[in-house]
Formats: structure tokens, sequence, C-alpha cells
């Protein structure tokens, strides 16, 4: 049976990010997947300044590599539609992107091909984990079973490693649902602006039409799972029916056409703590449900959290010391970096859910001109 330091298991944001972080020590690491690259992952495709930063921070010409990506986009400002308001524009200081994941993450993939020595294992997909004495056995379809001193999961909502080492389970109070359709022929779009749609029938969700390089449209709806019980809202057919009951948006995809199918996805929210650290384990990204409750972005999220999660990994390997007490200083350096921010914006979703008048009052309050130029800074 072969054996490595560390075995990631998930290749997106949060595991590749984690192998190059992890390339910098001479870690021996595998990094297993159950698809083979480059695929799609069905996801609103936008990739924010917090998430660029901490890509920047592994090295600095990683994030700067996102410019020279085929469907890679600047995003300067988002267009919010709020509730038939006029619309008000937020421009952004810091740098962002619109990508195809397909590409972003095929690009990070080829990042840890170009500048790690990490073993890769593309189409297998983990079935079991077992603890042994001195490590984990981690079997795989396609790959056979390896010994792990310490396992990363990276491996996303449905997380196996979360499942099977951390006893984590799938709360509907703290998720979100999203479907997501590529159009073409969308008018009226502008290459750098995103645009943020709400419809008092669809509250608390909120619509998406975001500009790709190559003059697409990844267009979406999410909201928080237990609205959609609720409301009675069927995700499969809020992309159509959002843009019917929109007077502005009909007109605009009056001439659109669908790329694909409606596709969804699951989003674990950041509003619930869960177990991110235990015995030769550390959860990242999805895994460990840090996904912004209000935005429903996690990229940036699993970046910083793959990063960290291999510095406790270089830690515990150093230590010879793969305990819960010696993993839970990630916990605690997780929740420093984004246990705070999330918990903030928990709050204002709960609020935004109960009183979804709200969003009317911010609507008119961003039409003053100082509001807009007071919270820029923080875009």
């Amino acid at each position: 049976m072969k054996s490595f330091d560390v075995v990631i298991v998930g290749a997106g944001p949060a595991g590749c990010a984690a192998a190059l972080e992890l390339g910098k020590s001479g870690t021996k690491v595998l990094l297993l997947d159950r698809d083979h690259f480059p695929r799609d992952k069905v996801c609103g495709d936008a990739i924010p300044g917090p998430a660029v930063k901490a890509l920047g921070a592994i090295r600095p010409d990683f994030g700067t590599g996102l410019a020279a990506l085929p469907t890679a986009e600047r995003s300067r400002r988002t267009r919010l539609h709020l509730n038939g308001h006029r619309p008000v524009e937020l421009h952004w200081e810091t740098r962002a992107y619109t990508c195809r994941r397909t590409d972003f993450d095929n690009y990070l993939l080829g990042l840890v091909r170009q500048y790690t020595a990490t073993t890769l294992c593309l189409g297998s997909r983990v079935t079991t984990l077992e603890y042994i004495p001195d490590g984990v056995v981690v079997e795989s379809q396609g790959n056979g079973a390896v010994r792990a001193k310490l396992v990363i999961g990276a491996d996303g909502a449905h997380s196996a490693v979360g499942k099977q080492l951390a006893g984590n389970r799938l709360d509907l109070n703290h998720h979100g649902g999203a479907v997501r359709q590529y159009y073409r022929a969308v008018q009226g779009m502008e290459p750098d602006r995103l645009e943020i749609h709400t419809l008092p029938a669809f509250m608390p969700g909120y619509f998406w039409v975001f500009p790709l390089a190559d003059g697409h449209c990844n267009v979406g709806f999410g909201m928080h799972s237990g609205a959609i019980k609720r409301s009675g809202i069927q995700l499969r057919s809020s992309i159509a029916e959002f843009i019917q009951a929109s007077p502005e948006l009909r007109g605009r995809f009056a001439g659109a056409t669908p790329l694909d199918t409606v596709r969804g996805f699951g989003l674990p929210f950041g509003s619930r703590r869960v177990s991110v650290a235990g015995e030769r384990y550390l959860l990242a990204g999805d895994a460990a449900s840090l996904v912004d409750p209000l935005t429903g972005d996690g990229i940036g999220q699993a970046i910083l959290s793959g990063t960290l999660a291999a510095n406790a990994a270089v830690r515990c390997l150093g230590a010879r010391d793969c305990s819960a007490t010696m993993t839970s200083t990630y916990t605690t350096a997780l929740r420093k970096a984004v246990g705070r921010d999330l918990h903030r914006r928990s709050w204002v979703l709960a609020v935004h859910s109960r009183f979804p008048f709200l969003v009317d009052w911010g609507a008119r309050l961003l039409q003053v001109g100082g509001v807009n130029r007071l919270i820029r800074p923080y875009l």
C-alpha cells in the first residue's frame, strides 16, 4: 500500500490551494478527485476579490494569471435591480473576475501540476476512510487503498471525509439551493458589470446575470433552502419564471438563447459551525460549510481555508502529532479568518428573510450618493 504524508480529497479551489501551499514544504501529497479535468462545476462563475487575493497570497502571479484565461472577464461593478427601484451601481475596489469554473478550476489544477510534486489521481471517487494506528486508509474506486498520515477533505458539500471522519451531516436550516443556465445574446450587458435582481414574489432569493469573456452569460437564481420550501418556488423553473415576471428582463431575454439545460447545486452556508478538524483530518471549502449565506459565494473562503489547512498540516507533521488537539489550531485559525464575517452575514440574511421590506429601504438608501461612496472601500 502506497503511503503519503497528506491525502487531499477534492481538486477544486480548496484542494488545489492546499496542494499549492503544501508544495512549498516538500510534503508528500496525493490529490484525489472523482472527476477528470477539465470538468464543469455548476456555479455562478464569479471569482470575487477575496478569492483573487487569497490565490495571490500563495504566489502573486497565481492571482494575476487569471486575466489570461479564455473566459475570464474583469468585473469592476455590480448593478443592483432591487424590487423595481431605480438601479444602483456599486464599483469594486478589489480585482475580481467572472470565469467559467471549467477554466478556473483547470487553471488551478494546472498550477498544481506545474509548481508542485503532488501525485494526482483523477477519476477516482473516495468510498471509505478507515483509521489505523498510524494514519488513515483512504480507499477509492480506480486507485485502490492508500495510507495517509493526515487527510484534508476538500470534497464539497457532500464530503465523504466530513461524513465518515467528522460525522457531519447536511442541515437544510443552514443550506441554500441555486440553479444555473448559460445564455447567449442577452441584451444590454456590459462586460465588466455584474447584475443582481430581486422581485417581491421571489424574496428572499435573488437572480443574477454575470457576463463572460466569450459573450455568453451565466444566469441563475438562488435562495435559502428553508425559504424554498415555505414559498413553494420550483428551482428548476425559477430562471424562466423570474425572467417573465420582470418587464425589463423579459425584453432583454426576448432574443436570447439558452445554451444548456438548467442545472442545480447546493450551498452549505457558514451560518453554522461544523467540525472542521479532528483526529488526522482537516476540512476546507464547502466541506467545511464556508459559503457566504448572503451572497452564495464560497471560492474565496475555499482558497483561504485550503491554504490554512495546508499550513496546519505542515505543523502537525513537523510535530509528528496529528491528534485532535493539534489539528484544533486549524479550527482556531479558520474561525479567526472568516468566522466573524460569516456570522455577521448570517445575521443580515436572517433579518432580511424575516423583514423583506428592508430591501426596499436599502434600495432607497443606496440612491444617496454619499452612502455608495461610504461602502465602496469595503467592496
